[in-house]
């Protein structure tokens, strides 16, 4: 627990100084850009912060689940840590509204238009695994573990669910970029489809359906 207070008292700090807007010169004092936003400032503060102790809790469930080799669940959690990393960095980054002063995202924007849309696929999908193994292993009447030969087949058939369908957006979003990325005040860098109907095939659809497919097995594990 003292990590996780040090890495929210850090966050804190970090948040406070990203957000101490300048002085505005005669130019500049009806400009409300330059203004503090205490709402700003506050959505600032708690996306950082959380996003830092969301992770720091993670890390004791990652080391259990890693040892004992649930390839799905800690996937779901380094995905996790990912959106998270990305979630403080582009807060810091872009963290106020005046635009004159920002940074134009130059190839970290290039690097997370691509990665984005992916990394949530990957976090339904992790998801729709994870409740799956469960409904499996409450059904399973043994009571040894499973063999070498078995858990490589398991990690196999879930890396076949969970990945494929990341791969095919990774390698979409040269063809489906409308234009290079945008950038947003706190959100950071944003990817730019077009309207196109394999832009719904391709990006929209899959986490609705992980969803969807995710409620038989859940409602199966419930009523085990």
């Amino acid at each position: 627990m003292s990590t996780i207070f040090k890495l929210a008292v850090a966050a804190v700090i970090a948040a406070a100084v990203a957000t101490a807007a300048p002085l505005p010169d005669s130019s500049t004092s009806l400009d409300r850009r330059y203004e503090p936003n205490p709402s700003l400032q506050a959505n600032l503060a708690f996306r950082v912060i959380l996003a830092i102790i969301g992770t720091a809790l993670c890390l004791v469930p990652f080391r259990l689940l890693w040892r004992n080799g649930d390839f799905a669940a800690v996937v779901l959690i380094v995905d996790v840590a990912l959106m998270n990393f990305f979630t403080v960095l582009n807060s810091l980054i872009w963290h106020s509204d005046n635009w004159d002063e920002w940074w134009s995202g130059a190839g970290l924007c290039d690097i997370e238009v691509y990665v984005s849309v992916p990394l949530e696929t990957i976090y339904a999908a992790a998801i729709f695994e994870v409740i799956r193994q469960l409904a499996q292993q409450v059904k399973l009447a043994r009571a040894t573990e499973l063999t070498r030969k078995e858990r490589n087949r398991r990690v196999l058939i879930q890396a076949a669910i969970i990945f494929p369908i990341p791969l095919v957006q990774l390698l979409f979003t040269w063809f489906d970029l409308a234009q290079r990325y945008n950038v947003g005040t706190i959100i950071g860098c944003m990817a730019v489809f077009d309207n196109s109907w394999p832009r719904f095939v391709v990006y929209d659809a899959p986490n609705p359906l992980f969803v969807a497919a995710s409620v038989p097995f859940a409602c199966k594990y419930i009523t085990l």
